[in-house]
């Protein structure tokens, strides 16, 4: 190899300790990805005063329960399966950094899967999230119980 060759080599070396350290960035700067998925059919058996949960339900859901806890979202319609039954599926996208906000933005997506679960009769709610540490977090959050307020 001639010089020409080693200082374009040098060069790069900068550019891939900058490139490493950006990957390898520290945990208060994570990035949570969370995935909520509602299935909108109610079976036949609950009680719940309908058996599909309709776009006007549905908005009123995230009016009253997803808009005000968070400021932005992304909703997604889907098909999905539960119990080899295909559904009509929404799925709500949060992004968020990690930090003081993190436990608590988690701790609001769980609250609104459980409050749509006990809402509209699911059995549950499925929620993924990852952090961008690469491993994902799954849970299926069942209906909330009865909150009484003091």
């Amino acid at each position: 190899m001639n010089r020409d060759h080693y200082r374009r080599l040098l060069a790069i070396i900068p550019a891939l300790c900058l490139f490493y350290s950006v990957l390898a960035h520290s945990d208060a700067e994570a990035i949570y990805d969370v995935r909520l998925f509602f299935g909108r059919d109610i079976a036949l058996d609950k009680k719940c005063g309908a058996l599909y949960v309709t776009d006007t339900l549905w908005s009123n859901f995230v009016a009253q329960q997803v808009s005000t806890k968070f400021d932005g979202f992304t909703v997604l319609d889907s098909i999905g399966y539960w119990k080899g039954a295909k559904e009509d599926t929404k799925i709500i996208i949060f992004t968020f950094k990690s930090g003081d906000d993190a436990n608590d933005n988690l701790t609001k997506t769980t609250t609104i899967a459980g409050s749509y679960a006990k809402t509209f009769c699911q059995d549950a709610v499925m929620q993924v999230y990852e952090k961008n540490d690469g491993k994902p977090y799954r849970d299926f959050i069942p209906p909330t119980p009865d909150i009484v307020d003091d």
